[in-house]
């Protein structure tokens, strides 16, 4: 899920403000919990999943945006890669001949491709008592800007645009029970536009151009928030040793 913060919040989701809630099948709540769950955060009973409360919470940090929502099968210390986004093709120099008789300058250029949007990978490692221990590694990437290269062509430059490209990693290792979730957060993104809205020629006049002219600067500030729930799926009448 990617939230775009508001204003009370743009300096990263507030945790405190989470409420855990929790569901029996008893007729009855137990009037004491021992428990200081995030600083005052509240414990209430009630009926909703555990990706619904998230998404309810989340909706009162900023505008929620659900990236994806896979179910994968992954065997037991196998990895797997999970890619939400697109590939961006872009020029990359290999290298610069010139010939010196003909003073012909030639450039060796080829497609490459980068991967933006969301990358998610993780291990699992499943002991002998239930547990389940995730190696997981989340990144994600967006192009910040183009910048142009300058290739020197004898007395001339040839300029090509190569996008700069923003990469954010964390990894992680967490170890969780069958049916628990755990959440990942923290990769924060700041995203500026730059509108130019104005009249034709008046517009570029010194000085007074401002007043024929608005610029409009907006900043947006997202954060990326994962949720993971495992569950174990044994079709084959394995039973697993102390090793795992």
């Amino acid at each position: 899920m990617e939230v775009t913060l508001n204003d009370e919040s743009k300096y990263g989701i507030d945790w405190s403000q989470l409420g855990v809630m929790f569901t029996s099948d008893e007729s009855f709540m137990t009037d004491v919990f021992e428990l200081g769950f995030n600083r005052g955060g509240a414990i209430v009973r009630g009926s909703q999943t555990q990706f619904s409360a998230m998404l309810d919470f989340l909706k009162t940090q900023g505008d929620v945006k659900v990236l994806s929502n896979p179910h994968l099968t992954v065997m037991n210390r196998q990895s797997a890669l999970l890619t939400v986004g697109y590939q961006f093709p872009y020029v990359d120099i290999d290298g610069v001949d010139r010939d010196t008789e003909t003073n012909v300058t030639t450039i060796g250029t080829s497609i490459r491709r980068a991967v933006l949007g969301l990358q998610l990978g993780l291990t699992t490692q499943i002991a002998a008592d239930g547990m389940i221990t995730f190696h997981i590694v989340p990144t994600l990437t967006r192009i910040q800007r183009e910048v142009d290269l300058e290739i020197p062509m004898g007395i001339r430059t040839q300029a090509i645009a190569n996008p700069i490209i923003d990469l954010q990693e964390l990894a992680t290792t967490v170890r969780v029970r069958e049916g628990d979730s755990f959440v990942l957060a923290g990769l924060i993104s700041k995203i500026r536009t730059i509108s130019h809205e104005g009249l034709p020629i008046l517009g570029n006049m010194p000085l007074l151009g401002n007043i024929f002219k608005h610029i409009e600067n907006v900043e947006q500030t997202t954060e990326l928030v994962i949720q993971v729930t495992p569950y174990i799926r044994d079709d084959t009448g394995y039973s697993y040793d102390e090793s795992g």
